[in-house]
């Protein structure tokens, strides 16, 4: 997964959203559930203007961060960790 998401990410800085989405995507296929995965999607549908698209993304990103579905690691951030600020605030960008 996480080779996906970090491959997902570089692709989305590097602003190729369209390469970004095909990874975020097959991370969804094959695991289902990622906040990060869905936090990003969430903030490409919303460069895209698609805010309904974002603010599901983002709505069901918020559900997979509380069961604990995101990148992280005990004791140490994680690469490009996201948090539940940066949730809230994509959040208020979308219009929530």
């Amino acid at each position: 997964m996480e080779a996906f998401l970090y491959r997902g990410i570089a692709h989305y800085e590097s602003g190729n959203t369209d390469k970004a989405m095909e990874n975020f995507e097959k991370i969804l296929q094959y695991f289902k559930v990622s906040a990060d995965a869905k936090y990003y999607m969430a903030k490409i549908f919303l460069e895209r203007k698609q805010h309904k698209k974002a603010k599901k993304f983002l709505e069901e990103a918020k559900v997979d961060f509380k069961k604990g579905f995101y990148n992280n690691r005990p004791y140490v951030e994680a690469l490009r960790e996201i948090y539940w600020e940066d949730l809230e605030g994509l959040g208020t960008s979308i219009g929530n």
